[in-house]
């Protein structure tokens, strides 16, 4: 129908104009309502590549993917949070974010430097603490995993998370 529609006067407009973020963000937004997230983040990847300024569109591909049932959604979710992180390495959400993806795609090491560097730069936090404490645990250093979640407890004592973590 319109979609379908839409999706091919797009399409054609990108072949014409490949650079053309304003059609790749519609096409990305189209996607994403008829729920094809992985060429939804494709399209707000392409977006965010070509607009750096355009935070937005990276966070929409992070979440395109990150809902995408695809192979590869994971490896993408990490590649467009890399992305990010070289453009704004302030950006604390982001480094966060690629550190918790390098997990979940088994890179424990990598998490554990990540959501290190963070907590480094944010030691009062109890959610850095915790998923901190929690990294080390599953990358197998549990008597620092256990001190560093104890001080989570600490801090917040009503987080049942850190609590059962111990």
């Amino acid at each position: 129908g319109k979609l379908s529609e839409a999706v091919k006067v797009l399409e054609d407009a990108l072949k014409r104009k490949p650079d053309n973020a304003r059609a790749h963000l519609e096409l990305g937004k189209i996607y994403w309502s008829a729920s094809d997230y992985s060429q939804a983040g494709a399209s707000f990847e392409k977006v965010y590549r070509l607009q750096k300024s355009n935070l937005d569109a990276g966070w929409y591909a992070v979440l395109s993917y990150a809902t995408s049932t695809a192979p590869n959604a994971k490896e993408s979710v990490a590649v467009v949070l890399e992305q990010i992180v070289a453009s704004e390495p302030g950006n604390e959400e982001a480094n966060y974010m690629l550190a918790v993806a390098r997990g979940s795609q088994g890179q424990l090491a990598e998490q554990t430097e990540g959501l290190q560097r963070q907590f480094d730069r944010n030691p009062n936090s109890p959610k850095l603490r915790k998923s901190l404490g929690v990294a080390m645990a599953l990358n197998g250093n549990t008597q620092r995993a256990e001190a560093v979640l104890q001080q989570a407890v600490t801090m917040e004592a009503s987080d049942a998370d850190a609590q059962a973590a111990l």
